[in-house]
């Protein structure tokens, strides 16, 4: 694939994990490949080359989209541990790397389902919960609680508008009561507070967790103020390579304002220090924080 289309692709790979989510981004991407092989006609030789072709641009990815990558990972395994599967026609190959990727989205379903029920019985009647982005606590634990009777409020520091707005229509939706905060006026409201809830892409190997542009600055002043922080994530989004091998996309804009030109320079995610969360949930339950190796030997990564 051309150098364009590939960046094409990842842009379109970041659009969606930008407004749907690395894990959603993950299900969607995973049964678009088999919706593609499905229909894919070509010769033996060349499905094999075009498969590899396809795994190496999801590998690539910028930024890595991680379970993703990781549920490539593990179908690649399986599929090589296939005796003569090489001998195989067409429609056996394509059947088996279907079969193997079927089983990496149940396996990501069930780590989603868990992670959610552990993450309800993190919300306590009387919680007051600050949410940032459309991540996982939003989308899944927090509209979940509310359908179990739980009694919360949550507080939404505003970001994007287009995103904020998406957050709040999720919450609207499901009956949650909530307001929304400016970043810069998030310190009136931290002794009312008593929870922040977060997502991420990733948990790198060297201790960094890759979450939404902005989340940084929330951690710390969450921080400052002894608020305590939950990550939920499931363990497919433990990376086996180090935060400065996660392609944080890097946009460098030329922009005018009255009559002078300054260069605007921003990142698609950030990269946020994992002693800084203080409640590291997976589909397990908590875990140490030392454990995650453990849990990247499990997947075979």
């Amino acid at each position: 694939m051309k150098t364009n289309d590939r960046q094409i692709l990842y842009k379109l790979f970041r659009d969606h994990e930008d407004v749907i989510g690395a894990t959603q981004t993950s299900l969607l991407t995973a049964q678009s490949m088999i919706d593609a092989l499905k229909q894919l006609q070509c010769s033996k030789d060349d499905i094999q080359e075009k498969i590899q072709e396809l795994i190496d641009i999801i590998k690539h990815s910028e930024p890595r989209i991680v379970p993703l990558i990781n549920m490539i990972s593990i179908c690649e395994k399986k599929v090589k541990s296939i005796s003569n599967l090489s001998k195989g026609t067409v429609e056996e190959i394509k059947h088996a790397v279907i079969a193997a990727i079927k089983d990496e989205i149940e396996h990501l379903n069930r780590n989603i389902k868990h992670v959610v029920n552990i993450g309800v019985e993190c919300i306590a009647n009387g919680d007051f919960i600050i949410v940032y982005s459309l991540s996982a606590p939003v989308k899944r634990i927090i509209p979940e609680a509310k359908k179990r009777g739980k009694i919360f409020k949550v507080l939404i520091v505003r970001q994007d508008i287009r995103k904020t707005q998406q957050v709040m229509k999720i919450l609207y939706k499901e009956g949650v009561e909530y307001i929304v905060v400016p970043e810069y006026g998030l310190s009136h409201f931290l002794d009312k507070a008593n929870k922040l809830f977060l997502g991420a892409i990733a948990v790198t190997e060297d201790g960094k967790v890759v979450t939404a542009a902005g989340t940084s600055n929330i951690i710390s002043i969450a921080h400052i103020h002894k608020l305590p922080v939950f990550l939920f994530v499931n363990s497919l989004k433990f990376s086996i390579k180090k935060s400065v091998e996660q392609n944080i996309h890097k946009k460098i804009e030329k922009r005018r304002h009255d009559d002078f030109e300054y260069t605007l320079i921003s990142h698609s995610h950030d990269l946020v220090d994992l002693n800084l969360i203080d409640h590291l949930i997976i589909e397990e339950g908590e875990i140490e924080k030392k454990d995650i190796q453990n849990y990247r030997s499990k997947l075979g990564l």
